[in-house]
């Protein structure tokens, strides 16, 4: 989950969030990366400060899953010269997967979560792409990866119940429209998707 644009202006920008959990925040301000943490359930992040006049290009991405916290994009804050233009990508990419594809343990340092790092972005970002992606920690296309055990998907609950709503974890009400969004390219990570026992 994220947001981008242009912004052209100088100064100060901020955004007001709102977080069910503890989440850091990749802030990427024309290709230098930060992460900013965010521990109120309601509260401004300063994305960018001392912006010299000019077009700078500003990324934000959350780097965990939804299903340890959800994130909300309130407003902005910025100089009242300034004008923001959405961004332009010459493809739009869908990824298919359960734990890598999420980010998980892409934090070499920590071993913690980071969906910056992690497959989806990547290369999205190096095709100028936006992308969307149907993932979960645990949850493959054909059953979960830890079988029956736990919370996570098996054979009775496959990866394909998780995106007939509009969100899984905020919306069961509203079933998903598939025509909401197109792609021009589909990708999938099956992992460790048709269990133990097919690798034997």
């Amino acid at each position: 989950a994220g947001f981008e644009f242009h912004y052209n202006g100088s100064g100060l920008v901020k955004a007001n969030i709102t977080t069910t959990a503890t989440e850091t925040f990749a802030v990427d301000v024309d290709g230098t990366v930060s992460y900013v943490s965010h521990n109120s359930k309601t509260g401004s992040i300063i994305l960018a400060k001392d912006l010299p006049e000019g077009t700078h290009t500003i990324k934000v991405y959350k780097t965990k899953e939804a299903m340890t916290g959800l994130a909300q994009l309130n407003y902005m804050i910025y100089d009242e010269n300034a004008v923001l233009t959405p961004m332009e990508y010459d493809y739009k990419f869908l990824v298919i997967g359960a734990s890598s594809t999420c980010g998980n343990q892409m934090d070499s340092e920590t071993g913690n979560e980071n969906g910056y790092l992690a497959f989806p972005s990547i290369v999205s970002r190096a095709y100028n792409a936006t992308w969307q992606q149907i993932s979960v920690s645990g949850r493959g296309c054909t059953q979960g990866t830890l079988g029956e055990s736990g919370w996570t998907f098996s054979q009775e609950n496959q990866l394909k119940d998780l995106y007939k709503y509009q969100s899984w974890f905020r919306d069961k009400e509203t079933l998903y429209d598939p025509a909401s969004y197109v792609p021009d390219v589909i990708i999938t990570n099956f992992n460790n998707d048709f269990g133990e026992s097919a690798l034997k």
